[in-house]
Parts: C-alpha cells; sequence; structure tokens
C-alpha cells in the first residue's frame, strides 16, 4: 500500500478506530446476550472478518480469544503483532490476542457498561498500533535497535499515545505508550516519540 503523503496514511490508521469498535461490539454483544458459554471461535471469526472489511487490502485479520486463569473476575489482557510488509514479502497479516478471565469465557457473571468502554479502548488501542505497523515498509536494512527504539515501534507507540490523548483531553503523561518511553534511557528516543506522538495528535485535532 503506497501513500501519497502522511496525512493520507494517518487518515487509513485513525480510520481504523471505527472499524476497532464495531468489533469489540461483536464481543461486547456476545457477553451481554449470550447465555452461558459462547461460541469464542465464531465471535472471532466475526471480529477479525469486520476488520477486514475495512482494510480492503490485502491483509489478513486474525482474532484469538481464550481464557486464562491468571486472570479474575473483569480482568483482560489484549496483545497484538502485525508483519511489515518490504519488496521480498509484501504481503500483510495482523493479529490480536485476547486473554481473558474464565468467567468471563464462561460468560458466568453479568458484564458492566464500564468494562464495554474500557475494553472498546484497550481493543482500539491494540489495533491501531498494529495497523500502524501495516503501513510501514522495512527495506531489510540492518539495524541493531531495542525493541523500543526501534523505528516502527516508536511509530506505532506515538499512534497509541496520540490516540488516548484525544480521549482524555490532551493529557499526554497519563498514557501507557508515554510512559513506556519516558523509561528509555537515550532521550533522543524519547524525543523523537514525543515529536511523533504531538504531529499525530494534532492531525487528530485537525480532522478528527
Amino acid at each position: 500500500m503506497m501513500y501519497k503523503d502522511d496525512d493520507e496514511r494517518l487518515s487509513f490508521i485513525f480510520g481504523g478506530v471505527s472499524a476497532a469498535k464495531k468489533a469489540t461490539k461483536k464481543f461486547t454483544d456476545a457477553l451481554n446476550n449470550f447465555p452461558r458459554k459462547i461460541n469464542w471461535t465464531k465471535i472471532s471469526y466475526r471480529m477479525g472478518q469486520s476488520l477486514e472489511s475495512y482494510l480492503c487490502v490485502d491483509c489478513d485479520v486474525f482474532i484469538f480469544i481464550s481464557q486464562n486463569p491468571q486472570y479474575t473476575h473483569y480482568d483482560t489482557c489484549v496483545s497484538g503483532a502485525a508483519t511489515v510488509p518490504n519488496k521480498f514479502n509484501p504481503e500483510r497479516d495482523l493479529e490480536i490476542h485476547i486473554d481473558i478471565s474464565p468467567d468471563l469465557y464462561n460468560n458466568t457473571i453479568p458484564v458492566t457498561d464500564e468494562y464495554c468502554k474500557y475494553f472498546e479502548k484497550l481493543f482500539t488501542l491494540t489495533f491501531i498500533h498494529e495497523l500502524t505497523h501495516t503501513t510501514q515498509y522495512d527495506d531489510l536494512i540492518e539495524h541493531n535497535d531495542s525493541y523500543f527504539e526501534s523505528p516502527f515501534e516508536i511509530d506505532a507507540y506515538s499512534t497509541e499515545c496520540a490516540y488516548e490523548m484525544s480521549l482524555n483531553g490532551g493529557v499526554r503523561t497519563t498514557t501507557e505508550a508515554y510512559l513506556r518511553y519516558n523509561s528509555v534511557r537515550d532521550r533522543k528516543i524519547f524525543q523523537k516519540f514525543r515529536d511523533m506522538t504531538v504531529d499525530k495528535f494534532n492531525y487528530l485535532k485537525k480532522h478528527k
């Protein structure tokens, strides 16, 4: 996928917010509408199809929902992964893992509106982070950056941070992405993250 300019790329990435919200509704509707055990395989598929319908590019989306006994009651963990295309492998794929408590997995407790909002935010942040990776390009130049020093991760976490700022009135310092980068020893890396976050937040203020 080629973009004429960065605004076009940001429009695609942040446009994914509405797609993520539609996908999360399939998850929360299942918890609210189905008695007891839910067919999570079917829900995972529907969530993935919902996201793929937004992408409209050669990108496969995989959603995995599983129970994890270490999480109790409303605790939920959402994580993701995505490929960065390059000239040797232009294909993209994106996956999101949702680990939830056995109580939620077996639908034995009622969910609250607060949980639904919390999950929507968690899932959306993960989706736009991974969506950012699919818009990057890896020219296979070898680099020895650590995880947070990687230009790919700086780009993706600044996307997260900017979006979360758009929800909380522009506060940067309370976001998880900011806290992660504020702990990086190399302040030039932090500066780059901060500058990219500001640029993306300004884009959101102007266009969203």
